[in-house]
């Protein structure tokens, strides 16, 4: 039974590593010819969460995967007037995030997979159609321009945002899509080691400065340069294409003085747009099955796509290998679940990047994050910490969803934002006598 995967990102050779575990022939398909280049559009860098580490894990590449890492403890913000405020991952030591670049992440799979000899690699072939009734493939071969067709039996579509394995899927399907192009996008590009070293970053924190209409990232590599992310409107409040280098100018003098090669680097740079993808159904019958951004893309302002990615393809692989389940049995328990689950993390990214451009600044939210991750420090089994639930725990992100809107009903009914609100009063005051 030869089962094939159409893109070889991520979650692709992860999913062709497991099956080919499982003892199953695996196919991979992929596009480009050459993959030691960042992608354009994608993102440069990955953090990897205790989610996505505890799959790698699973495959014995956990110390390949930190060996390229950098190890991220926090994060600082930059805020007005020099003042920066750090803020803790987790509750515990070991709750860190790893920042890898893609291409070293893609590279440590590829090697992985030349160990399988269940799995066969072919780069360069561009899916064109599917026969949905034989289940053939119309691929084109890139280099020759030839059209050459396969025959599978099982078509898992790990083809990213704009998959052709969806589009082919859904030409047979009863089924709604939706595409939402978000009204901000991002650009990215470096500091080099010597805009680090003026702009005295830490090399274990991820640093963000956050606006009101604007938020750069930076992001810490293992050869002491930052790859750096700038989020921002598309357009500016007149309803105009947005003036890059004046909103830099604007927004980001800061950085702008002192590395003024950030603001040569924005406007060079193309800008991309963020979007966000639900389809009705996952999967075709027991033949065919979406996985990642083809099914579910949502905005990166949580940092966990390639993480949630991850634990697609680790409950579609089991329940693949779940004897007493049925292949369509196990492709509707795995869309049941993960649907769900990625509903709920759409929403919670939503909120997060409102609280990155518009709460974290305030004395306000200080105070109430600083009230949040003491409870949660002092009364673990109680009282959860938002990001630790998400980035380092295992519970689903339903489930995380619904802790979060619990704990917000307890807040209000508790006094714990009189708490907070007097905390800041406090902070406030502190700051006008320093």
């Amino acid at each position: 039974m030869n089962t094939f995967i159409v893109g070889a990102g991520i979650s692709g050779l992860v999913l062709a590593l497991l099956l080919a575990r499982q003892g199953r022939q695996v196919f991979i398909y992929d596009k480009r010819m050459v993959f030691d280049q960042e992608t354009e559009g994608r993102s440069i860098n990955f953090t990897i969460s205790g989610r996505g580490l505890t799959v790698l894990a699973q495959l014995g590449l956990k110390e390949s995967v930190l060996a390229h890492s950098a190890v991220l403890v926090g994060r600082i913000l930059h805020l007005q007037k020099a003042e920066s405020v750090r803020y803790k991952y987790g509750t515990q030591k070991s709750q860190v995030l790893l920042s890898i670049r893609r291409s070293k992440l893609i590279d440590i799979l590829l090697k992985a997979i030349t160990f399988e000899s269940n799995i066969h690699f072919q780069s360069g072939f561009e899916l064109m159609d599917i026969e949905e009734a034989t289940l053939t493939c119309h691929f084109l071969n890139v280099a020759t321009k030839k059209r050459v067709m396969k025959k599978a039996d099982i078509i898992i579509g790990c083809d990213g945002v704009f998959s052709k394995v969806r589009f082919c899927m859904l030409k047979n399907l009863m089924a709604s899509y939706q595409q939402t192009v978000f009204d901000w996008g991002y650009k990215e590009y470096q500091f080099d080691r010597e805009d680090a070293k003026k702009l005295q970053l830490s090399m274990d924190h991820m640093h963000m400065w956050p606006k009101s209409n604007a938020l750069l990232v930076a992001i810490p590599n293992t050869d002491n340069t930052f790859s750096v992310i700038l989020t921002a409107k598309i357009q500016d409040h007149k309803g105009e294409s947005q003036n890059f280098d004046k909103l830099v100018k604007h927004e980001f003098h800061d950085v702008v003085s002192i590395a003024p090669s950030f603001l040569k680097n924005c406007g060079q740079d193309p800008y991309y747009n963020l979007v966000s993808i639900k389809v009705d159904k996952w999967h075709l019958d027991n033949r065919m099955i979406l996985i990642g951004d083809a099914c579910h893309a949502t905005y990166p302002f949580y940092g966990q796509g390639m993480n949630s990615a991850l634990e697609d393809v680790v409950l579609l692989s089991n329940y693949i290998n779940n004897k007493s389940l049925s292949r369509l049995e196990a492709f509707v328990a795995y869309e049941k679940i993960r649907k769900k689950d990625m509903n709920a993390l759409h929403h919670l990214s939503e909120v997060h990047l409102h609280q990155m451009t518009k709460a974290m600044s305030s004395p306000f939210w200080k105070a109430c994050n600083m009230l949040d991750y003491q409870l949660a420090k002092l009364l673990p089994e109680k009282w959860l910490y938002e990001y630790e639930m998400v980035a380092h725990s295992t519970l689903s992100y339903t489930a995380i969803l619904d802790v979060v809107k619990k704990q917000s009903k307890k807040k209000l009914i508790s006094g714990f934002y009189i708490i907070a609100f007097v905390v800041s009063v406090i902070l406030r005051i502190n700051k006008l006598i320093i």
